[in-house]
């Protein structure tokens, strides 16, 4: 076996090696993504149930209500990156959390959120009822999107390196060639 078919064979493995890599990495970023999404899910609709307890009429008298009252606060203030607006069954916002409203249109983006598909989440009591959009966090934006850096990262690599060890062999032939035209002139010369 000559060294050229063995360094075409070395950049098939690596080229293959590569691909596993960025495969795997697909894969497997895209399962954190589910399990974030459908834990963000889950603590969104905490959030929408702390809100409609806290807005039932209860005897203020109670030492239990105090401290659930204190608990549900906590928890709906313990939102800290989840994009979320309360609307009622008009439309008309009640509330908001992690939104810049300087910087941000809340009614297009409760139109955002129903263009990409989420479900609301229905907050009723006998008194009313409201509707809670949530957005994806910036985590989870993030995460979304860090496998396809990755990929364009890891191709910038192998691209470079590729180029790298194409221009070394090439030196290498040419620095072979410049030898053989000295020896050449020596000879002759």
């Amino acid at each position: 076996m000559d060294i050229y078919t063995q360094k075409n064979r070395w950049k098939i493995w690596l080229a293959v090696c590569a691909f596993v890599i960025i495969g795997t990495s697909l894969v497997y970023t895209n399962y954190v993504v589910k399990k974030v999404a459908i834990q963000e899910k889950a603590r969104a609709e905490q959030w929408a149930e702390a809100i409609a307890v806290l807005s039932l009429p209860f005897d203020a008298d109670s030492i239990f209500v105090e401290e659930s009252t204190t608990l549900i606060f906590k928890l709906i203030e313990s939102n800290k990156n989840i994009p979320a607006i309360v609307t009622d069954e008009g439309g008309r916002i009640v509330h908001y959390a992690n939104y810049d409203t300087s910087k941000t249109d809340l009614d297009s983006e409760i139109a955002k959120i129903r263009e990409a598909g989420r479900d609301s989440i229905e907050i009723s009591t006998r008194y009313y009822q409201n509707f809670v959009h949530f957005n994806e966090s910036t985590l989870l934006r993030m995460l979304r999107y860090f496998p396809y850096v990755q990929l364009v990262l890891i191709s910038i690599f192998v691209g470079v390196s590729y180029w790298l060890f194409n221009w070394a062999r090439r030196s290498e032939q040419n620095q072979v060639w410049i030898g053989l035209a000295k020896e050449t002139a020596h000879q002759l010369g």
